[in-house]
This record gives structure tokens, sequence and C-alpha cells, in this order.
């Protein structure tokens, strides 16, 4: 799974790695820690990661996410670059 191959590498260059699969688990998460990046997949489950950025943004608008997806289309990235541009 990518998840765990992620916290691997960045365990391994000493970075403090958290992980949820549900999104308003993340969402609660931080809103009561701080973090310096967000990994964000974009199939998630009950919400699309377009609709989870959106609310990070809105919250967090200087938090950096990174957005990954196992299934990519010229129209999933264009759709998220042009999402990106209005921040």
């Amino acid at each position: 799974m990518v998840c765990h191959s992620v916290r691997r590498i960045l365990s391994k260059q000493s970075c403090a790695v958290e992980e949820t699969f549900d999104v308003d688990s993340a969402l609660l998460k931080m809103r009561l820690n701080k973090y310096d990046l967000i990994i964000l997949d974009l199939k998630m489950p009950k919400k699309s990661g377009m609709e989870v950025l959106d609310s990070i943004k809105k919250q967090w608008p200087n938090l950096p996410v990174i957005l990954v997806t196992g299934f990519a289309s010229i129209e999933t990235a264009i759709g998220a670059f042009n999402f990106i541009l209005t921040y």
C-alpha cells in the first residue's frame, strides 16, 4: 500500500507521520494538532479528495498539501490544477 511506503520513507528521515483513512477523523486531527504537510489521496470514502482539499484550504490556507491518486486521468489532473490555481 502506498500509504505504508510513504510512512516508512518519511519515518526513516526522522519525520513524525500520522495516518488516517477516514475524512472526519483526519479533519479532527488537523484541528487538534499542527501539521507541516498533508498528503491527500483524491479517492477517499465519504468525500472526494477535492472536497477534503477545499475544507483544508478554507481552514488552513497556508498548509501545503500533496495530492496523490492511483486513479489518475487527464481530467482529474486538470481539475486539481485548476482548483489549486483558485487558492
